[in-house]
C-alpha cells in the first residue's frame, strides 16, 4: 500500500507540473524538426490542402483564363499529373487557395481488387480508357449554405466548367474509388513496382541500394514526391513533355501535321497508346512511320514542349 501511495503521489505531481515556458514543444525551426513533420521520415506524407475559399466570381474568371491558355485535355491516356500541376501553379500566381484531389482506384490501394477508374474516350479512339489513378486542381467556393462547396477544375471531365467533387467522383466510373485531398506541392506518388529503396547503412557499396521488381503490383507506397524538392529545370521539362505529347495527339488526331497519309494512318494507331507515343517523341523506335513523319511530330512536340516549359517558367 505504501509504494502504491508513493506512486500515485509522484504521478500527481508530475501530472499537476506546469512548465515555465508557455511552449515547451516549439514546432519547427532553421535548428530541427518536429518528428510529426519530418516528412523525410515520414516517407513523404501528402502536404495539407489549402485553407482558404474562393468567390464563385473568382473560379468563374479564373476558368475562363484557364481556356485562354488552351491546355489540351481531350487526349486523356495520360499525364493527368502535369495538367493539373500546370492548372494548379496558375492558379496560384492569381491568389487562389487551391488544392490537389487524388482520385484512388481499389487496384491501386489494395492487392485484393483489379478495379481501375473507367471514363469514356473523347475522342473515340478506344472504348473507355482506364486508370489506376487521376488527379486535378480542386478548390473551395462559398456558396449560399453554410458550408463551401469543393469544385474540381478538370476540364477533361468537365471541359466547360468547374464540377462539384461529388460529380467528378462520380464520373470515374468506380463507386469503391478512393479520393486523398493534397497540397499542391505533391506532384506524383511512388508505388511498388520499380521502387528502388536505399540501406544507407556501412555496407559496400554505400549506400546499398535495391529496386524492387518491375511487375509488383503498382500499389501506393504513401509516399509523394514534392515538387519543390527536385531540380526545377527537371521536373518542369516532365511536366512540360507531358502537356506537348497532348498537344502531338490532338494535332495527329486532327491532321494538323505535313505527312503522308500512310504516316497519318499509322500514327493514328500511335496514339491509341502512351507506350507507343513515348516511344515516339523519346527514340522515334515507331517502325511504321517513316523517318519524315517521326521527324515531323518530333519537331512539333519539341515546339510544344519549349512552349509550355516557358510557361511553367512564367508561373514560378
Amino acid at each position: 500500500m505504501r509504494a502504491s501511495a508513493v506512486q500515485l503521489t509522484a504521478f500527481v505531481a508530475l501530472t499537476a507540473w506546469q512548465p515555465a515556458v508557455a511552449e515547451p514543444f516549439p514546432p519547427t525551426t532553421g535548428e530541427f524538426v518536429r518528428v510529426e513533420e519530418n516528412n523525410l521520415l515520414l516517407g513523404g506524407m501528402p502536404d495539407n490542402p489549402a485553407s482558404g475559399i474562393a468567390t464563385k466570381a473568382q473560379i468563374d474568371a479564373f476558368f475562363a483564363l484557364l481556356q485562354a491558355e488552351k491546355v489540351e485535355y481531350r487526349y486523356v491516356v495520360g499525364s493527368c499529373e502535369d495538367r493539373a500541376h500546370f492548372v494548379a501553379m496558375l492558379a496560384r500566381k492569381n491568389n487562389l487557395p487551391v488544392s490537389k484531389i487524388w482520385a484512388i482506384a481499389p487496384a491501386r490501394a489494395s492487392l485484393l481488387s483489379r478495379q481501375l477508374l473507367h471514363v469514356k474516350d473523347p475522342l473515340g479512339l478506344t472504348s473507355e480508357i482506364s486508370w489506376g489513378h487521376h488527379v486535378a486542381p480542386v478548390i473551395l467556393v462559398a456558396t449560399d449554405a453554410a458550408e463551401p462547396t469543393a469544385m474540381v477544375i478538370d476540364q477533361s471531365i468537365s471541359p466547360e466548367a468547374p464540377i462539384k467533387l461529388r460529380d467528378w467522383m462520380s464520373a470515374l466510373g468506380t463507386p469503391g474509388a478512393t479520393y486523398l485531398v493534397t497540397g499542391t506541392n505533391d506532384y506524383l506518388f511512388n508505388s511498388l513496382n520499380g521502387l528502388t529503396v536505399y540501406d544507407n547503412g556501412s555496407g559496400s557499396p554505400s549506400p546499398m541500394s535495391f529496386t524492387l521488381p518491375a511487375w509488383l503490383p503498382n500499389i501506393l507506397t504513401g509516399d509523394f514526391q514534392k515538387y519543390s524538392l527536385q531540380s526545377q529545370s527537371s521536373v518542369d521539362s516532365v511536366i512540360a513533355e507531358g502537356m506537348a505529347m497532348n498537344d502531338l495527339a490532338l494535332a495527329i488526331y486532327e491532321v494538323r501535321l505535313s505527312v503522308s497519309s500512310s504516316d497519318q494512318a499509322a500514327l493514328k494507331d500511335v496514339i491509341k497508346t502512351e507506350a507507343a507515343m513515348t516511344k515516339l517523341v523519346s527514340t522515334g523506335d515507331v517502325p511504321s512511320v517513316s523517318t519524315a513523319g517521326r521527324k515531323s511530330a518530333q519537331a512539333f512536340f519539341a515546339k510544344r514542349k519549349t512552349h509550355w516549359q516557358e510557361r511553367l517558367t512564367a508561373l514560378h
